[in-house]
């Protein structure tokens, strides 16, 4: 409340401070926090309610604390790393979207596989002994590593299942996943390099601008013929 009122004395005509967005901002946040800390405060006080009722309607009113987190939101303005980021993670969505599908797809025809060719096994019955239980078995052991052992306890019985699971296994984080993270890769470099485009056109124009205002002698925003002729020399 101290910085907001300190900012809002540094304008020298006050109707001017409604018109930036982030004194805006902030000043429903400081207005939030006065609801919730003094207002509601005083409103339970004086409500009929029990207490559970009034724990119940404090701690919803406290889940507003959430919200000076946006706060955070200024630091996408002041690291342009973090507005890189971001917009390839959204310009990736898509893909990531398509090769998650994908990966289900594979998985849910080779759980399907291994447990017909399973069944009636101990493995088989342990690991898959339903098409949920192998598309959850294939999921977890591919995805995180140590799956050795289930790898040897199906060759053990069965090396053609064995076979199977070891493809599914490099069809899935070999190649499935290691195309989304060049998909991203890629995403990432070309939002990338739009960004530094896009500040390159800026800076450019901002330095055409402050050329012609240099030699715009009447202040009119127009290029006379006056201040053509003394660009020309």
């Amino acid at each position: 409340a101290v910085e907001l009122a300190l900012r809002f004395l540094a304008f020298r005509r006050k109707r001017f401070a409604w018109r930036e967005r982030w004194f805006a901002f902030d000043f429903t946040l400081v207005l939030i926090m006065i609801l919730e800390g003094w207002v509601a405060t005083v409103v339970i006080a004086l409500s009929n309610k029990t207490k559970t009722s009034r724990f119940h309607l404090l701690s919803v009113l406290r889940l507003l604390r959430l919200l000076r987190l946006s706060r955070l939101w200024r630091l996408f303005f002041i690291l342009p790393e973090l507005q890189t980021m971001l917009s390839g993670m959204l310009a990736g969505v898509r893909a990531v979207f398509i090769t998650c599908v994908l990966l289900l797809t594979l998985t849910y025809f080779f759980a399907i596989a291994i447990r017909v060719i399973g069944e009636s096994t101990a493995w088989g019955e342990e690991f898959f002994g339903s098409v949920p239980r192998a598309v959850y078995t294939l999921l977890v052991e591919t995805i995180v590593p140590n799956n050795g052992a289930l790898l040897g306890e199906m060759g053990a019985e069965r090396w053609y299942c064995a076979v199977l699971f070891a493809v599914f296994h490099l069809l899935a984080t070999v190649t499935v996943m290691n195309m989304l993270i060049g998909i991203l890769c890629d995403v990432m470099s070309q939002v990338s390099s739009d960004s530094r485009e896009r500040h390159s056109m800026e800076v450019m124009a901002s330095k055409l601008q402050a050329m012609l205002a240099s030699f715009d002698e009447s202040y009119g925003g127009l290029v006379t013929k006056t201040d053509f002729d003394n660009m020309a020399t």
